[in-house]
């Protein structure tokens, strides 16, 4: 798998370097690293020129000013690696960060993107760690279209993605909307177009905390937080225009996301739960959902109930092949057949040979 790391820099001269090095000097070395400065004023263009101009391995990209997804974008755009990691100019990667990630996608092959742990460092000390082990995230596109804002994923530095995912909702065009916090852009995108995500449980970015952090200890107004709510609803109208989604469909759907999931909580079964019972579908159907979402909650907690519930389900479907199984393939003569049999004599394979 090729490899792309791309560096979003605006104004941070004083970790820029640290942050380029870290990717450098990779156990397993990145393809590409593309740099992308961001209208800087402080110097940092001569600094990334002087420094890495002839170093064959880095591509320096020089733009006006236009936020951090605009350098999303535009990183992007220029890239060439199956594999995108993403990397804000002060924080830095510890040296086995390509290996160990590189390593989970080999070894999950269906996953689309891959985030960690993250040691803050600078003005803090710790370890950031949202579980001890290693989750399989599953899918949650229908439980975001249908209002859950979960968070599943990591800052910027701790994001890696497949190049197919992201071109799936990138370039985004409002980019004036995310000058900063364009993470969730990749978050929100992996979700919505479709993308399974993996944590690993390791801190293998460092995650800086200074002054100047646009996120990390800011306090926001009721404005500012109903500015990203709107922001976040035309994401989510842009995206659910782009993937054409049938609204029918994702709710038929629901309970097989569901199974995805890992060891589900209540709460997330009532919420798939709500999510199926919003749609006009078949009493049927949404038995058949409840059947599905209820044993596979219940083998994640309480497994003999679990396995009880999925025998009965596996028995009933045994039933219903075998009765399939039993039809005539074609009425006896002289039958009265149901129109829809009459058009499957005519249109089988097996009829036209006759």
């Amino acid at each position: 798998m090729k490899t792309t790391c791309l560096v979003n820099s605006y104004n941070y001269a004083n970790y820029v370097i640290e942050a380029v090095d870290s990717a450098l000097n990779q156990r397993v070395p990145f393809d590409e690293i593309i740099v992308v400065d961001d209208g800087s004023t402080d110097g940092t263009s001569d600094l990334l020129a002087r420094k890495y101009g002839h170093v064959p391995s880095v591509q320096l990209v020089m733009k006006p000013n236009g936020g951090q997804l605009s350098c999303f974008n535009e990183g992007i755009r220029r890239a060439t690696g199956d594999i995108i990691f993403f990397l804000d100019a002060d924080d830095i990667y510890g040296p086995d960060y390509t290996a160990e990630v590189l390593a989970t996608y080999s070894r999950v092959p269906d996953t689309d993107c891959v985030f960690t742990g993250m040691h803050r460092f600078g003005q803090l000390n710790d370890t950031q760690l949202p579980s001890s082990t290693d989750v399989d995230c599953g899918y949650s596109t229908i439980s975001r279209f249908f209002g859950s804002d979960e968070w599943i994923g990591a800052p910027t530095s701790a994001l890696s993605l497949r190049r197919t995912t992201l071109e799936r909702f990138l370039p985004y065009p409002m980019e004036s909307d995310w000058r900063t916090r364009a993470d969730d852009v990749l978050v929100y995108g992996c979700d919505l177009s479709g993308g399974k995500k993996y944590y690993l449980a390791q801190p293998l970015v460092h995650y800086r905390i200074h002054g100047h952090n646009h996120f990390h200890g800011k306090t926001f107004t009721a404005n500012e937080n109903y500015q990203r709510r709107l922001r976040l609803s035309r994401l989510f109208g842009w995206l659910h225009n782009k993937m054409a989604y049938d609204e029918d469909r994702l709710l038929a759907y629901a309970a097989h996301e569901f199974t995805t999931r890992p060891a589900p909580t209540l709460k997330r079964f009532l919420e798939y739960w709500s999510i199926i019972r919003r749609g006009a579908l078949r009493s049927s159907t949404r038995r058949r959902a409840l059947t599905r979402m209820l044993g596979y909650y219940l083998s994640s907690h309480v497994p003999w109930i679990g396995r009880f519930i999925e025998s009965r389900r596996a028995a009933r479907h045994a039933r219903r092949h075998r009765q399939l199984a039993l039809r005539p393939e074609s009425p006896a003569a002289g039958s009265q057949a149901t129109p829809l049999l009459a058009t499957a004599r005519v249109t089988s394979p097996r009829a036209n040979a006759a």
